[in-house]
């Protein structure tokens, strides 16, 4: 089946891209923590098997970092409403998909194995999301058209989930919700997410490290036990076993 991904992004330099970050620390650091946020969402997306297709905000970047990753780019709709520009995206890609999932480049902590498993939840239900801490979703993916996700939500309010998940009931249609993540709205969130870097980081290097202790522990007792070994050999212990054993 084939499968597409819309990543949304915006374009740094045309519009405040992290508007309360940039309140606490600055448009220019705000900026600069949107660019980390876009790498690690491209990270997310080098060797998924889904066609990747990015929309941007304002204007399409042809010189960017998502050469070789994207399968093709596109511009956003041109409205001030998020849900009006998701729903064109959509319209744009579930004639050519079987299914079809979006995501922002504000969810650092989204995983490949995550995205891999909205679309398997897909051949279940006709609606899968991925919720998020803070009320809204990191994810929406579906197999056809369900319109009214888009109409008359509170976008960037704490009720997004909730009432998506009520528009899903009302129109009588199957979902599925991914682990709840969280994304990066405030420099707190920020903060966070680089702490989380920071040790998994150090986790990584404590597992590298107890290998090599392992291996240079281990190593002694295994060449003593080949020494053993030989030694035995010589006696001719170790041929009168094997001959029994033939």
């Amino acid at each position: 089946m084939k499968t597409a991904l819309i990543v949304f992004v915006k374009n740094i330099g045309y519009e405040p891209v992290k508007s309360r970050i940039g309140h606490e620390v600055g448009s220019h650091m705000a900026d600069a923590i949107y660019g980390e946020l876009l790498q690690a969402t491209r990270q997310l997306c080098v060797g998924l098997s889904h066609d990747i297709h990015v929309y941007y905000s304002h204007h399409i970047d042809f010189n960017d970092a998502w050469t070789g990753i994207a399968k093709a780019r596109h511009l956003q709709v041109q409205d001030p409403d998020l849900g009006r520009r998701m729903k064109a995206a959509f319209e744009d890609l579930l004639p050519l998909y079987h299914k079809v999932a979006i995501i922002g480049s504000d969810c650092p902590y989204l995983s490949p194995a995550q995205i891999n498993e909205a679309f398997a939840a897909l051949d279940g239900v006709d609606v899968v999301l991925g919720p998020s801490n803070d009320g809204g979703y990191y994810l929406l993916g579906m197999r056809s058209m369900t319109a009214p996700l888009f109409d008359n939500i509170s976008w960037s309010t704490s009720e997004v989930l909730g009432q998506s998940l009520e528009k899903l009931w009302l129109a009588g249609k199957s979902f599925a919700k991914l682990d709840y993540l969280d994304d990066i709205d405030v420099y707190a969130d920020y903060e966070r997410w680089k702490i989380h870097i920071l040790l998994h980081q150090r986790i990584l290097h404590v597992v590298k490290l107890l290998g090599i202790i392992c291996i240079v522990v281990k190593a002694p007792a295994f060449l003593a036990h080949l020494r053993g070994f030989g030694d035995e050999v010589g006696n001719g212990n170790q041929v009168s076993q094997f001959a029994q054993l033939g």
